[in-house]
C-alpha cells in the first residue's frame, strides 16, 4: 500500500513539474485606434476595409446615405468590438456578421451616441451607418480579445456549441453585461 501511494505521489509531482507554465497575462495596453477618413464609394458591394481598432470620420449625404465598413479579423479569431457612433443628428448603426446577416441595430442622435459595448465579430463583420444628410459622424471601433466574463452581442438567439455564436454560454460560466436583449 505504501509503495502504491509513493508511486502515485511521484507521478503527480512529475506531471506538475513537466507541465507547461501558464502564459503570462498580457499587461501591455492595446494599440491606439487608427484615424481613418471615409472613402466613397463605400456601399453594400464595396464596403470600406477598416482595422479592428479605428476612429472613422465620415459624412452622410442628402437625401439618404448608407456607409458600409468591413472589419476583418486575422486567423479566424473572434474579437469583441466596442462600437460607438457619435456627432450625428439622427442616424442608425447596424452590425452584420461575415455573411451579412443583420445582428443588431442602434439609434444615435444629439447627445445620445449609439453604443454597442461588446459585439462578437468572428472572422469579419460589417458595420453600416445610415441616415439623412448632410451630417457628419465619427464611428469608433475598438476590437480586443473577448474577456471570460464579458457578455457579447447578439445574445438573443438559440445556438449550439458547434455554431460558436455569441449566445452560447457553457455552464457553469457566469457573465456580466448590459442587460440588452
Amino acid at each position: 500500500m505504501r509503495r502504491a501511494l509513493l508511486v502515485a505521489a511521484l507521478l503527480c509531482a512529475c506531471r506538475e513539474k513537466g507541465a507547461a507554465p501558464a502564459p503570462p497575462a498580457s499587461t501591455a495596453p492595446p494599440a491606439p485606434p487608427e484615424r481613418i477618413r471615409e472613402q466613397e464609394p463605400n456601399d453594400f458591394q464595396r464596403a470600406q476595409q477598416i482595422p479592428a481598432r479605428a476612429v472613422v470620420t465620415g459624412s452622410l449625404q442628402a437625401p439618404r446615405d448608407d456607409d458600409w465598413y468591413r472589419v476583418g479579423v486575422a486567423g479566424g479569431k473572434t474579437l469583441a468590438l466596442r462600437i460607438e457612433l457619435k456627432l450625428v443628428r439622427d442616424a442608425s448603426l447596424e452590425a452584420y456578421d461575415r455573411d451579412r446577416n443583420r445582428l443588431l441595430r442602434v439609434h444615435a442622435g444629439g447627445d445620445d451616441p449609439g453604443v454597442v459595448p461588446a459585439l462578437a465579430c468572428l472572422e469579419a463583420c460589417f458595420l453600416k451607418v445610415s441616415g439623412a444628410g448632410p451630417q457628419d459622424y465619427e464611428l469608433t471601433v475598438l476590437g480586443a480579445e473577448p474577456q471570460p466574463d464579458e457578455e457579447l452581442e447578439p445574445n438573443d438567439r438559440r445556438c449550439s456549441p458547434e455554431s460558436r455564436c455569441a449566445a452560447h454560454i457553457s455552464p457553469p460560466t457566469t457573465r456580466t453585461g448590459t442587460g440588452w436583449s
